[in-house]
């Protein structure tokens, strides 16, 4: 390039996808700065069972501009889907709402950030939870294989997937490396898990 002129968005977005090979991020955002994600624009409060429909509420989160981060539901027998809660405060909010006597289906989003110049790139990846706990009842725990393969089936859409019995077993460590595996050579400088609650990525 000679002239101002010429760096146009296009060009530079064109640069980048070819740079990012299968990687490419959805949207590239080139006025913004971590400190202006926003995620307490939405809701603000959790939904609880019975208040919202399944499919809905997965549609919304879908969108890039939803603040709903995180949802946790249950399968009931006739494999209809229940919202057992949702909220826009990210995986810690999430993990206190995990029930130590219910087995539970979570889906949450994790912002994989990454700016250059003036250039910022904001991806986002869903990861999906299986929660078991101790204290779930022998029944729910013996249908956790079947239940997760129907949901996984209704969600389509996820890039890492976890199960635990307990939350120490929830680490964003280990999220962090599940990540890292799926964006190949194209590791973000940091993994955004909620308002104040990131991890800035090694540099090697």
């Amino acid at each position: 390039m000679n002239t101002l002129e010429e760096m146009t968005k296009e060009i530079i977005i064109k640069a980048l996808d070819r740079a990012s090979g299968c990687h490419a991020p959805d949207e590239y955002i080139f006025d913004i700065t971590a400190e202006d994600l926003d995620f307490n624009s939405g809701l603000n409060e959790t939904v609880k069972t019975g208040e919202t429909n399944f499919e809905d509420l997965w549609e919304e989160f879908k969108k890039q501009e939803s603040s709903v981060n995180w949802i946790l539901c249950q399968l009931a027998k006739d494999e209809s889907l229940q919202v057992f809660g949702s909220g826009d405060g990210g995986l810690q909010e999430m993990m206190d709402h995990l029930d130590d006597n219910e087995v539970l289906y979570g889906i949450f989003k994790v912002n994989a950030f990454n700016k250059a110049g003036t250039c910022t790139s904001v991806r986002e990846r869903f990861v999906f939870l299986t929660w078991v706990p101790d204290g779930a009842s022998v029944f729910a725990r013996a249908r956790v294989a079947t239940h997760k393969q129907v949901l996984l089936k209704r969600l389509q859409t996820y890039h890492a997937e976890m199960r635990a019995d307990s939350k120490d077993d929830i680490t964003r460590e280990d999220i962090v490396k599940m990540l890292d595996r799926s964006c190949g050579s194209h590791k973000p400088q940091k993994y955004i898990f909620g308002p104040g609650d990131e991890i800035v990525c090694s540099e090697e």
